[in-house]
């Protein structure tokens, strides 16, 4: 009692391991909400750690969220749960926030960190101190400065437009090579057999088709995006965990799928194990019929349509029993490239 608020709310933050924030339309338009996502999101960017678990109590569209610069830039980069989605499968919800509540890194380095105002005076002092270096160097090399200052402002704009998401995809693909690298010589098992790559728009039938078919009925393990990927979590970093832990990965095809960055990343890490290892990873669903020349922007998928194999839905339409058999196939076969055998999609079989 008696506390300024900000100063509570600072203290509850860096008191606590974890913030969980409960995000609706109400929470967006509360000024003190407003300062408690600030004051976390200062705390992760600072501590480099997962220390906020991000649940959006109602469907938000992306378009609301355009003035909320804050949760936008988390939302684009960190995975969170959504109630609305979890209605029918609340105990894999309270599951996912279990999990994220019980990661802790560098659990011997956690302690309560200052309260108040003085960790944000801190860096403020910092910032003060920088300030009047940079002052005191203008003031003697001023044009010098100035013509540094321009270049180092154009280049740190330019790898942040343009090479922000390749440096950040080939560090994860680094980790990612060296955790697949120790993993075979300790000879770990994969968790999953495929992970399946697809758009939200097509999640009615990866959910109504492909997973009854291939987890009922054939008993595979499959990772998903809204069931498996750990809250809190960078997405670049569950979508490689989720790569490299499977066997095998499904690609579900679509117009929304080509329109996806999330889903071009995918497929890029997909395609990536499948050069790097020379090993039959990889298992293309074509969701819809696309044309040859609508898929000349996408040099990924081009690519791979030419080399390799897949599946047509809309060809197995009549055939599903042999749709799925091919799959089973897929999913079967030995990660040796001698062994690999093409792939006939439904009518190719029919034909045979």
């Amino acid at each position: 009692m008696g506390k300024p608020i900000v100063e509570n709310i600072t203290e509850a933050i860096y008191c606590s391991r974890k913030t969980i924030c409960v995000i609706s339309q109400h929470y967006l338009q509360s000024e003190w909400c407003s300062k408690d996502i600030q004051m976390a999101s200062f705390r992760l960017f600072n501590e480099h750690k997962d220390v906020m678990i991000m649940v959006f109590l109602e469907d938000i569209p992306a378009k609301q969220l355009s003035p909320y610069f804050q949760i936008r830039s988390l939302v684009k980069k960190r995975s969170y749960l959504s109630w609305p989605q979890a209605v029918q499968h609340t105990g894999v919800f309270w599951q996912k926030i279990q999990q994220a509540l019980k990661r802790e890194e560098n659990p011997a380095e956690h302690r309560c960190l200052l309260t108040g105002y003085q960790r944000v005076i801190q860096w403020l002092q910092l910032g003060f101190f920088f300030c009047s270096v940079i002052k005191l160097v203008t003031e003697t090399t001023f044009f010098w400065n100035s013509f540094f200052l321009v270049v180092l402002t154009l280049l740190i704009s330019f790898i942040h437009h343009f090479l922000r998401w390749h440096l950040t995809y080939t560090y994860y693909l680094f980790l990612a090579f060296l955790y697949d690298n120790k993993r075979r010589k300790k000879g770990i098992p994969h968790s999953y057999d495929a992970f399946v790559s697809y758009n939200v728009h097509d999640e009615a039938w990866v959910c109504g088709e492909l997973l009854p078919e291939l987890e009922g009925q054939q008993g595979w393990k499959l990772c998903l995006h809204h069931r498996d990927f750990e809250p809190g979590k960078p997405i670049v970093e569950n979508i490689t965990d989720a790569i490299y832990n499977s066997r095998k990965t499904i690609c579900v095809i679509s117009q929304h799928y080509l329109q996806s960055e999330w889903c071009s990343r995918e497929i890029q890490m997909a395609s990536y194990r499948l050069f790097d290892e020379h090993k039959d990873v990889l298992i293309m669903v074509f969701l819809e019929d696309i044309p040859a020349k609508q898929l000349s922007p996408y040099y990924q998928i081009r690519s791979l349509v030419k080399k390799r194999s897949y599946l047509s839905w809309p060809q197995a339409v009549q055939h599903t029993g042999v749709f799925w058999q091919k799959i089973q196939q897929a999913l079967k076969r030995e990660e040796n490239p001698a062994e690999h055998r093409c792939l006939l999609t439904g009518y190719q079989r029919v034909i045979q």
